[in-house]
């Protein structure tokens, strides 16, 4: 009987640990971030998508991540790929931030690559806006990102 028990309480356990959310400052796979911010408000809304599908939303004044709805693998096939071969934000330098910016970070591991510009910057190479607005066009609905 203890032994049954026992063996139980080990599966509830072992099943609750996969409840917990892996977040993006503790996740080791490859994550893209995506945000804008600044301006009047000087609030900065970022988005996180990890390889493993899941989605966040974080402002600079939040203290926790917001959970999204799950990116379906083909979508997120896509998200990694557009960032990594068209974008090619490994060999993309650029840095030029204005009064509202907007940027995308590829991580994996302790390798991070930045982009960011300006809105209406038009020096920025042209497949950074198109990524921006194809990965905020798949989020869900703004009523549902709560």
């Amino acid at each position: 009987m203890i032994k049954n028990t026992l063996f139980l309480l080990v599966l509830i356990l072992n099943a609750c640990s996969g409840c917990r959310h892996t977040l993006p400052d503790t996740y080791k796979g490859r994550q893209v971030a995506v945000g804008s911010g600044g301006g009047f408000t000087g609030i900065t809304t970022t988005y996180y998508l990890l390889e493993n599908g899941k989605l966040f939303r974080k402002t600079n004044r939040d203290t926790t991540y917001t959970v999204l709805d799950k990116i379906k693998a083909t979508q997120r096939k896509q998200l990694f790929s557009a960032v990594l071969d068209t974008c090619q934000i490994k060999t993309t330098p650029y840095n030029q931030p204005g009064n509202v910016s907007r940027f995308v970070v590829f991580q994996n591991g302790d390798e991070t690559h930045r982009v960011t510009w300006a809105t209406g910057d038009t020096a920025v190479p042209a497949s950074y806006p198109k990524f921006y607005q194809s990965f905020m066009s798949m989020l869900p609905a703004p009523d549902q990102r709560n």
